[in-house]
């Protein structure tokens, strides 16, 4: 009795769709925004934009079970996937870590006993490549490993107009997994992995900026006011004089273990997690040297769950208990003024260094009862402890230079440390009635909470306040051999949303006292036979904020600088939530050439929706179109296909990021086409 929408691994290859950022065009009522390198989702409006020192975000990630808390590594490559699955509305109870928006699981396959291997080659527009491997190998009747590998460069689809760089967007990445499963008895298994990533990527931060400055008719940038400076404002060209990257290198070992006794299995997931990234980037989009930022980020996580659960008669019931342990450290954190701004040399300083520490330890139960012929009871609830302790370390010279940290008192030097616990029950109910054994409807409530937030990257030790949400839905859903409808409607109570705005590069918090979210959603997917499948799925959100009094809110100066302000929000649109949201998919499978043509496709659309809170940097409407069509061998061993993403070649943009020395945009990817290659070794 739940919002779900399942995409399978073909759905997803048809798509050409291969990273998690690229999911809400097959998902709708997802979004998944940017603020630089931090990947942001939302689901029917419940979202996150805040970013710095040990945040996590409102949707939760998980990977084969496993809680997936950085931001920084949100937008990965997809590997060896089975699924993926978007649970929407609040997940308090199962996945209840900061799940207020929802959680998007993906579904790793798992080693088999039978030897094979597969694997895939693609070249695209852009100078794009791309390949992965899969292989699997059964050692023995109870051992068995696989291995996946995959990696992806390109030359990035922007120029540099001020230095003639046509790979200023280039990226190289690359991800592998081994993992052994061991099932000693057949009610008995080990599953153990290691996963390693790299990312070399510039897309986080290809910034242009903003035309037409209200006060200076110019684009939006300082770097626009100075002679010679160039900012270019169009999709495909950018203007730096220091090279914007994101490096990432993460570190994860993942156990699972799980004992069948009959009426009882247990199961433990395990993680360790290590990643390190480093920040390179340009806060004015000009080829004028004004501010460059260089940071570091550090994050190291320890989770660890357990969970029995059962079947005894008319009852399911799940019971468990979850730790979390995290350290989180920002810096140092290195700028350059240029000396156009300092009137002399450049001035190069570390502005601070913060660190954060989390501990976090819940206990959560579930059940669902039959009490009657076709009617179903569920119940559920979950209790969340969160302590984070913080502290920040000021360099003096950039506080006498730029006055950092002044305007909330802080003194330079490193601060004492400062700590907040945060505690929550969190229910949830539903009923449901079997309408016949293909179809249900069901009626829910849930909460959901997100722990308050530490903020020692802004100097302050005051938290942000949790963050809750009590939400209603109705919903139906009818699953039959051929044919799957799912409709909902629902109703969020939202209070104390965390929002941020960034000013000189130092996060400015504050919580937004309420708002309202409704709406309803429907997707339907049909096999209508003769190798023609088809999917539609709909969704309107009305997202609103009912009480926000200090939205902030960017002012042009007219000398090429902004100014930071707050404004009552209260009625406004919510950030990343557009109105209207659409996906439809098309597949159709015959023989040709004794082998299989198949051909597919899929359409995303978005309403307009504001990237602020203050209403001032909209995003039109857009539609973004991809299609795909393949010829696989008769005996299935190779399949060639020729592929196109945004083939009506749609501008849009990702990002749209204000600060005091520009208004900068991100455009999304132009039209794309290539080829791939395919093999199927058993």
């Amino acid at each position: 009795p739940i919002a779900i929408t399942a995409v399978s691994a073909e759905q997803l290859e048809d798509s050409q769709i291969n990273r998690v950022v690229d999911l809400p065009q097959m998902v709708p009522g997802l979004r998944i925004d940017s603020n630089g390198s931090y990947g942001q989702p939302s689901i029917r409006g419940v979202g996150n934009s805040i970013a710095g020192t040990g945040f996590s975000n409102n949707v939760a990630v998980y990977v084969d079970g496993f809680y997936q808390p950085s931001q920084n590594t949100t937008d990965s490559m997809f590997l060896n996937i089975d699924g993926v699955e978007v649970l929407k509305g609040p997940q308090g109870t199962l996945f209840g870590r900061n799940a207020t928006g929802g959680a998007i699981l993906i579904n790793l396959r798992e080693p088999l006993f039978d030897s094979s291997m597969e694997g895939r080659l693609s070249y695209s527009r852009f100078n794009t490549k791309e390949a992965a491997v899969y292989a699997n190998l059964g050692l023995s009747n109870s051992l068995a490993m696989d291995g996946s590998f995959a990696i992806e460069s390109s030359d990035g689809y922007v120029t540099n107009v001020a230095t003639g760089d046509d790979e200023a967007g280039s990226y190289l990445n690359w991800s592998g997994r081994v993992s052994v499963l061991w099932e000693p008895t057949s009610s008995a298994s080990l599953h153990l992995a290691y996963q390693h990533s790299d990312q070399d990527d510039a897309r986080p931060y290809i910034f242009n900026v903003l035309a037409d400055d209200p006060l200076t008719g110019l684009a939006q940038s300082l770097g626009a006011l100075i002679p010679g400076g160039i900012a270019p404002t169009e999709r495909g060209e950018i203007a730096y004089e220091y090279p914007n990257n994101f490096l990432s290198n993460v570190d994860s070992v993942f156990l699972t273990g799980e004992l069948d006794l009959g009426d009882l299995t247990f199961t433990s997931y395990t993680m360790y997690r290590d990643e390190e990234n480093v920040n390179y980037f340009d806060q004015d989009g000009s080829s004028v040297e004004l501010f460059n930022t260089l940071f570091f980020l550090q994050n190291e996580t320890f989770t660890q769950e357990l969970n029995v659960s059962a079947k005894t008669g008319p009852l399911d019931w799940l019971v468990g208990a979850f730790y979390y342990d995290s350290k989180s450290h920002q810096g140092p954190f290195p700028i350059t003024l240029g000396a156009a701004l300092t009137g002399g040399a450049p001035l190069t300083t570390e502005l601070y260094e913060a660190q954060q520490n989390t501990q976090a330890w819940a206990v959560f139960a579930d059940a669902t009862l039959q009490f009657a012929e076709r009617w179903f009871l569920t119940l559920g609830g979950r209790y969340s402890y969160e302590k984070a302790t913080g502290w920040y370390n000021i360099d003096p010279v950039a506080q006498a230079a730029l006055g950092i940290g002044l305007s909330v008192g802080a003194t330079p030097g490193r601060s004492p440390e400062f700590s907040e616990s945060w505690s929550d029950f969190t229910p949830r109910a539903s009923i449901r009635y079997e309408v016949d054994p293909d179809s249900s409807i069901y009626l829910s409530y849930s909460e959901g909470f997100k722990s308050g937030q530490l903020t020692p990257n802004a100097f302050v030790t005051t938290p942000l306040a949790p963050e809750k949400i009590k939400a209603w839905e109705l919903g139906y859903r009818h699953v039959g051999p051929r044919l799957r409808f799912d409709a909902s409607t629902y109703y969020y109570d939202y209070s104390n949303l965390q929002l941020a705005f960034y000013v000189s590069g130092t996060g400015v918090y504050r919580n937004a006292a309420s708002s309202e979210i409704y709406g309803a959603e429907a997707q339907v997917a049909a096999d209508f036979g003769s190798g023609f499948e088809a999917n539609l799925g709909v969704a309107y959100t009305h997202a609103e904020y009912t009480d926000f009094l200090t939205a902030p809110r960017w002012s042009p100066t007219g000398f090429g600088t902004y100014a930071a302000s707050t404004i009552d929000a209260s009625g406004f649109q919510m950030q990343r939530a557009p109105e209207w949201t659409a996906s439809m998919g098309l597949r159709y499978e015959t023989e040709f050439m004794n082998g299989t043509l198949s051909a597919g496709g899929n359409y995303y659309l978005t309403s307009k929706f504001p990237f602020d809170t203050a209403e001032q940097y909209f995003e039109d409407s857009y539609g973004i179109l991809n299609l795909r069509l393949g010829w696989s061998a008769p005996d299935d061993s190779y399949e060639i296909a020729v592929f196109g993403t945004n083939v009506t070649d749609t501008e849009y943009r990702t990002q749209v990021l204000p600060g005091d020395f520009a208004i900068q945009q991100i455009y999304g990817k132009p039209a794309s086409y290539g080829i791939s290659l395919s093999f199927n070794l058993d």
